[in-house]
């Protein structure tokens, strides 16, 4: 492969003009809509991992300590997660000066995007020229999934700057690798895992591209690797506890090569994959690829190894995959992109004329347009609103007199935390559960106090057995009044009255009506049977299973069993009698009987829905059971 020889970068007015105009279009596109969602789950846990309570002292031996602390803690925080901590102390430091409004918490990350594409424009224009720089800039910036991300309050517009800054990087030292030039890469490189842990993939790609490139000269890529990897040690051990505590990412992984590499396609060009390749065929850049060979490679590379690394680990450490991990190799297609447009209409392989020079540009624009159109006009469809947090906690707030008592656990990482602290869902008589785990015992205790309130809240996760509890107990003399949840949280009134009880629905597949109210009886040793009735929504094909968990205290697991549900008919009752071995040694005390019904399809569980539209998280929790 030959490369294209570096020609010294003199920067031209036109094109610095046309880059600062696609930055700030790019900006607008991104803060447009920067605060229309609420925070959703993993931006409340980054603004709860910068959290700090204390006031800031006005002494600066005060102020100074007071930064020290907050940085300290927003490590620890992040250390008890799955992620590296560079982000959340730049994070920090920032919600210091800025505040924590949504603005604010998501601004960085249109700056850090914005970063990213000045980089891209930058390497573009050393990889290639000025016009292949321009448009990978308006490509990359109109992409939907990184107009997303530059609207969320977390890392990954940080990991895709680092990842582009590494590569010019590494192109730079490549040409000249004098010690400044060596120590700059090497600050980068360890950044990227200090930011994400894919991060660390990126290197892969570089120490690739070297040995095919210049394989006399690939062991020099070992010194900047090298001290990279010392400026990383420190966190090694933090990153082995993480491994060895944590499960995986809280959101479903891609655990399947073909799956994950299909979900990347679509999130990547918004199902317009085919749009993408176009250029190629309309122009003369595939006669072109050992001009630029070195470049060409070190994109491909750049493209193909990080998310290809991801899909592979996943096959034997707890599944990592997910698409927004893989952002920092977003530039490398967009660049790729660039190159097949740059060259549309010159020298078209299967017309043996040359087209007029004004033509070709016309063609080359047209097509540019269409694909930035459709990438900005595809954004709703693959990436709808996030959870309306500020909804839900508005209304239930203007719904709820002070007078009104309110049992809640909110827990600190939850964004119901943060959208507390704006409408103050506590105001009031409230009693917080959030301190400790709550026995059966306990939320009864709790609701008997509370008898003579005409109306009693309940403000709490859906995956907390004590929410549960509180509302078996509210219904032995109540009915719901008011009912929404968000994700996670559910949103509830329960006045006085007639007793009631809840009907749920599995998605819109099977119904169930025999309520949470039950309470049954075990013996370990012994088989515990019970009866369950279920009523079908719709034509159900086999292939449908229930699990049914009883579990103790804290979530813990006791006994499960797993049951087939049979083909049935829309309307028809299904009857199960269910038998789960209860343990000769479990121990005594009040369990939870939980059931999760997963579809045939790729057994994905089935949403659990209250009166019909109010999400409970996917499992039920339908009976308390004495073990003793």
């Amino acid at each position: 492969m030959v490369a294209l020889p570096q020609t010294p970068y003199r920067p031209r007015l036109d094109s610095i003009l046309a880059a600062a105009l696609i930055l700030l279009a790019v900006f607008a596109l991104a803060t447009a809509e920067i605060q229309r969602d609420s925070l959703w789950f993993d931006e409340g846990y980054t603004l709860f991992v910068v959290r700090d309570d204390s006031r800031l002292p006005d002494t600066l031996p005060g102020a100074a300590r007071f930064v020290f602390d907050s940085v300290r803690s927003a490590i620890e925080r992040a250390r008890a997660d799955v992620h590296p901590p560079l982000y959340f102390i730049l994070f920090d430091g920032w919600t210091l000066l800025a505040g924590e409004s949504v603005y604010a918490a998501r601004l960085p990350s249109v700056l850090l995007g914005l970063i990213g594409l000045a980089g891209t424009y930058t390497l573009g224009r050393r990889l290639f020229d000025r016009p292949t720089a321009l448009i990978a800039a308006a490509v990359l910036g109109t992409a939907s999934i990184f107009v997303y991300y530059t609207r969320e309050a977390r890392m990954y517009t940080l990991l895709l700057a680092l990842a582009v800054l590494a590569t010019l990087a590494y192109e730079r030292w490549r040409s000249h690798p004098s010690l400044l030039r060596t120590l700059l890469y090497s600050a980068l490189l360890a950044a990227l895992p200090y930011v994400h842990y894919a991060g660390g993939l990126i290197f892969i790609g570089h120490a690739l591209h070297l040995l095919l490139t210049r394989p006399r000269q690939s062991w020099r890529i070992s010194l900047p690797g090298g001290v990279a990897l010392v400026l990383f040690a420190p966190w090694i051990p933090s990153l082995w506890w993480q491994l060895n505590t944590h499960g995986g990412p809280a959101a479903p992984p891609f655990t399947d090569l073909s799956v994950g590499m299909a979900a990347l396609i679509f999130f990547f060009t918004g199902g317009y994959w085919g749009l993408y390749l176009i250029p190629f065929a309309l122009g003369s850049a595939l006669t072109r690829l050992r001009q630029h060979g070195d470049a060409l490679l070190l994109l491909a590379l750049w493209l193909v190894l990080t998310p290809l690394g991801l899909l592979l680990i996943s096959l034997w450490i707890p599944a990592v995959f997910q698409v927004r991990y893989a952002l920092g190799v977003l530039p490398a297609g967009a660049l790729l992109v660039a190159f097949g447009l740059r060259w549309v209409g010159d020298d078209l392989p299967l017309i043996r004329f040359r087209l007029p020079r004004n033509t070709v540009r016309w063609v080359r624009f047209a097509l540019l347009a269409i694909l930035l159109y459709t990438q900005i006009t595809v954004y709703p469809y693959v990436w709808p609103p996030k959870s309306r947090w500020d909804d839900a906690t508005r209304l239930m707030t203007a719904a709820r007199q002070p007078l009104e008592p309110a049992i809640t656990s909110i827990p600190a990482h939850n964004p119901a935390a943060y959208y507390d602290r704006l409408y103050d869902i506590r105001r009031g008589i409230s009693l917080d559960l959030a301190w400790r785990w709550q026995e059966p015992a306990d939320m009864a205790n709790y609701v008997a106090h509370m008898g003579s309130a005409e109306s009693v809240w309940l403000v709490m996760p859906s995956t907390f057995a004590s929410t549960w509890d509180a509302a078996r107990e509210l219904l032995a003399s109540r009915h719901v009044g008011y009912r929404d949840s968000v994700m996670d949280m559910v949103f509830y009134r329960f006045d006085s009255g007639p007793a009631d009880d809840l009907s749920f629905h599995f998605g819109d597949q099977l119904g169930y009506d025999g309520g949470i109210r039950h309470e049954l009886y075990a013996v370990p040793g012994d088989d515990f049977c019970f009866n369950l009735s279920l009523t079908t929504q719709i034509d159900l094909p086999p292939g449908y299973t229930i699990d049914f968990y009883l579990t103790q205290g804290f979530d813990t697991l006791r006994a499960a069993t797993t049951l087939d549900i049979d083909a049935a008919a829309a309307d028809d009752p299904i009857q199960l009698m269910p038998c789960i071995p209860i343990p000769a040694n479990s121990p005594a005390g009040p369990h939870h009987l939980r059931m999760r019904i997963y579809a045939p399809q790729g057994q994905q569980s089935l949403p659990v829905l209250e009166a019909g539209t109010v999400y409970w998280s996917d499992v039920l929790m339908f009976a308390l059971v004495h073990v003793g």
